[in-house]
């Protein structure tokens, strides 16, 4: 044990430890830099393509794209926007916007938006973050149709979306749909403790307290394992 200990104390106590911490930050950040100012190079060069041709929708498009990857979700909701009045049936420029005005947690635009972009391509991500933005915005009946239209059309079970639909049903009080759900989910994803924490609540807004507290049991014995704090296990969607 004190060789151990003293074999600790050398490695820490010469640097290269905390040195190799901070070599693998910076390397990450240099990373990141450097495609930071590649998507900048891109979008000047889209820009230049642009001026000449005005009218190229796709090329709005990728420039939307490339503005949306360094946060510039404005600028990218703008292109979205040139490029529909340029052609509103271009199903492209229907999702960059919707999903841009989702990740600036603008709901009912990305509702709008994704409302029209099934009526021209019918997609499960589509579906999935419609689904999203309706229980966001508490219209949990609408989002579990998105959800199971989602689910119909992917391959194969998606956890994440069965846990959504999941956690729509429990608010609704639809206590047995839940624990379907979840349970299918904790197949795919078996040490999932947000999965755990809500098919306890969903058995015990059932009224089934033995099993829902068998349940909670185990959630507290995988939580250190996961990482997870109570508000993580407790986020809804």
């Amino acid at each position: 044990m004190d060789n151990f200990n003293n074999n600790w104390k050398n490695e820490y106590d010469s640097g290269d430890g905390l040195r190799n911490i901070f070599k693998v930050r910076f390397e990450m950040l240099s990373i990141r830099s450097q495609l930071r100012n590649l998507i900048k190079k891109e979008i000047i060069t889209y820009s230049q393509i642009l001026e000449k041709e005005k009218f190229n929708v796709k090329i709005y498009i990728c420039r939307a794209k490339c503005k949306r990857l360094i946060h510039q979700f404005r600028g990218a909701i703008e292109d979205c926007t040139m490029a529909l009045s340029i052609n509103n049936e271009f199903p492209a420029a229907w999702d960059e916007r919707a999903f841009c005005h989702y990740l600036l947690k603008e709901y009912k635009k990305a509702i709008f938006n994704y409302t029209e972009l099934l009526k021209l391509k019918v997609s499960d991500e589509a579906y999935y973050f419609r689904g999203i933005s309706r229980a966001r915005l508490k219209m949990y009946s609408m989002a579990i149709e998105d959800f199971t239209e989602s689910i119909k059309m992917g391959k194969g079970e998606d956890q994440e979306t069965m846990y959504k639909r999941a956690y729509c049903y429990l608010v609704t009080k639809k206590y047995d749909e839940a624990i379907n759900d979840l349970l299918k989910a904790l197949k795919l994803d078996s040490q999932n403790v947000k999965y755990l924490h809500y098919l306890g609540e969903a058995y015990k807004g059932k009224g089934d307290i033995r099993v829902a507290e068998e349940v909670f049991e185990l959630e507290k014995e995988l939580k250190p394992l996961a990482g997870m704090d109570d508000e993580e296990t407790k986020e809804g969607i």
